[in-house]
C-alpha cells in the first residue's frame, strides 16, 4: 500500500516504562490515528477517548502487547511522548486566574513534565490476619464502566476493581472472582486507619504533575500545579486525587 511508504519511514524513539523499567520504542501518530481521537473527543464520550488513547498506543509503539493493562500514569506517559514527537514540544495552556478572572496563557516545554512519585507495592497488613494486595488502576479499567472520579461513589468503585488478593494464616483469597459489592463490603469494613493505608497508596500514585509560575495583572506572584491528562490536553482525567 502507498501508506506503508510513509509507516515505515517514520522516526523512532525510545521510552522506558515507569511500571517495569522496559524500554518501548514508538513512532508519532498519524493523520487518521489523530483524527480518531478528535472525532471521540467532539462526541465527549470518555470510554471512546481512552479507546482511542489505547489504539494510538498499539499502533505506534513496539513491545506493548495490551495497553490496556497498562497502568493508568504509564499511558499518560506514554501519550505524553507520542503527543510531543507528533505535534510538537510545547503545549499552550490557558488558565483562570483565581483573583481577577483573567485568563493566562502560558507555553510548556513537554520535555519538563515529569512524572511525580515512584510506584510502590500494594501490599498492606491490616492486622495480624490479614493482608491485602492492590494493584494501580489501568487503562481497562475506565472502559468497564463509566467511572465519575468526582463523586464518592465513582472513587471507590475504582479502588474495588483494583483488590487483587486477601491472604489469611490459612488461604490466599483471589478478589477478582468476587463480585464487585461482596468486594466494595470487604473494603468498607475496615476501619479509619487501615483504608487510610489503602488511599494513601492510590492519592501518591504517580501521574504527569508541573507546576505553573506567574504574575496577574495585579502584581500578584502565584502558582498553580497542572495533573494529568486533563490539565495538559483537555482529555478526561483517571488519577485520583
Amino acid at each position: 500500500m502507498l501508506s506503508d511508504l510513509l509507516t515505515k519511514s517514520s522516526p523512532k524513539y525510545s521510552l522506558k516504562l515507569r511500571s517495569t523499567g522496559d524500554t518501548v520504542h514508538f513512532r508519532p501518530f498519524l493523520v487518521r490515528e489523530e483524527k480518531a481521537l478528535l472525532i471521540a473527543l467532539d462526541e465527549d464520550n470518555p470510554s471512546l477517548i481512552m479507546k482511542s488513547i489505547a489504539d494510538i498506543i498499539s499502533s505506534c509503539c513496539e513491545g506493548i502487547k495490551n495497553p490496556l493493562e497498562l497502568p493508568i500514569y504509564d499511558v499518560e506517559n506514554i501519550f505524553l511522548h507520542i503527543r510531543s514527537k507528533s505535534v510538537g514540544e510545547v503545549i499552550t495552556l490557558n488558565f483562570q486566574d483565581d483573583d481577577t478572572g483573567e485568563i493566562i496563557t502560558k507555553d510548556i516545554n513537554i520535555s519538563d513534565i515529569k512524572l511525580s512519585n515512584e510506584p510502590e507495592k500494594g501490599i498492606f497488613k491490616l492486622n495480624d490476619e490479614v493482608t491485602v494486595h492492590f494493584r494501580y488502576p489501568v487503562l481497562k479499567d475506565f472502559l468497564k464502566s463509566n467511572i465519575d472520579l468526582s463523586t464518592t461513589e465513582g472513587y471507590y468503585d475504582l479502588i474495588t476493581m483494583c483488590l487483587m488478593k486477601i491472604q489469611t494464616p490459612e488461604q490466599t483469597i483471589d478478589a477478582t472472582v468476587y463480585d464487585s459489592q461482596e468486594v466494595k463490603d470487604f473494603l468498607e469494613s475496615m476501619n479509619k486507619t487501615q483504608f487510610n493505608k489503602i488511599l494513601s497508596y492510590f492519592t501518591k500514585m504517580p501521574k504527569l504533575r508541573y507546576t505553573v509560575e506567574y504574575k496577574n495583572s495585579a502584581d500578584k506572584a502565584k502558582t498553580i500545579t497542572l495533573e494529568g491528562m486533563q490539565d495538559f490536553f483537555g482529555l478526561p482525567s483517571v488519577t485520583l486525587d
